[in-house]
């Protein structure tokens, strides 16, 4: 909900708006600063439908989508207690599966939006994901590119 506009010269629209879960049990009034087409390259991925692929996702009540799937806000650490989890769903199965979390706000996931095939494109055999970067050697050359100015004595 938007209940104001203020345009200052020179400077993107200050707008100050009503988030609201969708059962309407949080709401949170916020000020914020407009740019536009700032999210415009970014997907929106739902996940009231991705989670079919998850069993461990199965349960977790994602909305659905709206017909316009525009992104129309990014929130900033300036509410970050609306980030707190009241619960996190995490496969205990495989790590590497994507993680819901119910926020104040409602329901989100973070993580790979479809299983992941582990198959190498080369052999065709299975890939551990958690053995692939196992051999991985850090060369000490490497580091010692990095200088620490000295300090200037007094």
């Amino acid at each position: 909900m938007l209940n104001d506009v203020v345009i200052i010269p020179g400077i993107q629209k200050l707008v100050e708006l009503q988030l609201s879960s969708i059962d309407q049990s949080c709401t949170k009034n916020v000020t914020a600063w407009t740019i536009k087409d700032l999210a415009k390259s970014t997907s929106v991925v739902d996940w009231s439908e991705k989670k079919k692929q998850f069993p461990h996702l199965k349960d977790v009540q994602f909305p659905t989508l709206p017909p316009d799937t525009t992104i129309k806000i990014i929130m900033g650490v300036d509410n970050s207690m609306l980030y707190a989890p009241v619960l996190i769903v995490p496969n205990p199965e495989d790590e590497t599966d994507p993680v819901a979390y119910q926020l104040s706000l409602g329901w989100t996931c973070l993580g790979r939006s479809s299983p992941a095939d582990y198959k190498n494109k080369f052999t065709g055999q299975d890939v551990d994901p958690k053995k692939v970067f196992t051999n991985v050697l850090f060369s000490s050359r490497a580091s010692s590119k990095t200088r620490i100015p000295k300090s200037k004595p007094n």
